[in-house]
């Protein structure tokens, strides 16, 4: 059995059976995928590192990192240099993780065998949001002012 005291006692305040519109949260809008074709990416492209059997894949893992480093910033209400911007940088980011997969998912440093040593310079890789990326995509994602980690 319950105390008395503990039960729960139905509020009789005006305030309290008026409905609370005012206070609901926002909706939030859907993200828009930067959608990049074949020959857009074939333009923008420095490497070609990508087979193009397997380039919807790479694109899409691509903008899911760009995503992950804006704190999903990267939604509708972009402007038109952010949009191109967010073109280049879904492009080198999937050439980045094409050309250093085995890198990134190796989770060894270093490693050596008979005297022949070998070890990776990750001076050269930036983690954003749980991301490695190169530098260059870093540089241009901040001209953007989608990593500002302020007040927006």
């Amino acid at each position: 059995a319950v105390p008395s005291c503990w039960q729960m006692i139905p509020c009789t305040r005006k305030s309290a059976r008026q409905p609370r519109s005012r206070l609901r949260p926002k909706s939030r809008r859907a993200v828009v995928p930067v959608k990049i074709t074949a020959a857009e990416y074939a333009a923008l492209s420095r490497s070609h590192a990508i087979p193009e059997g397997e380039l919807a894949a790479a694109l899409e893992a691509a903008w899911q990192d760009i995503l992950a480093m804006t704190y999903d910033r990267a939604a509708t209400d972009l402007t038109d240099f952010q949009m191109e911007v967010l073109r280049r940088c879904v492009v080198e980011q999937a050439d980045f993780r094409a050309q250093y997969a085995a890198l990134l998912d190796n989770p060894l440093a270093s490693y050596s065998l008979n005297g022949v040593s070998m070890s990776w310079d990750n001076s050269r890789l930036r983690q954003l949001g749980g991301v490695y990326t190169s530098p260059r995509v870093e540089a241009q994602l901040i001209r953007t002012g989608l990593l500002y980690r302020g007040v927006r």
